[in-house]
């Protein structure tokens, strides 16, 4: 990943972070938090497997009544 550097100041990050929508919060959440990002990891890899073997349920499935 490519590295940037930006000088500034600490009110300046605060704007920033003031001005993101929850998905950008919720990205930024899984980028600084390690093992929030190695349990969503194994958590699709584990979903990958199970939709490969057929142990999801389908969509008639999951809304019949």
């Amino acid at each position: 990943m490519p590295r940037i550097e930006v000088e500034l100041k600490l009110e300046e990050i605060a704007q920033a972070l003031k001005r993101l929508t929850p998905g950008e919060r919720e990205t930024l959440a899984i980028l600084l938090n390690p093992k929030l990002r190695a349990e969503l990891k194994n958590r699709w890899q584990k979903a990958r497997t199970e939709l490969k073997t057929g142990k999801t349920l389908s969509e008639e499935e999951l809304f019949s009544t």
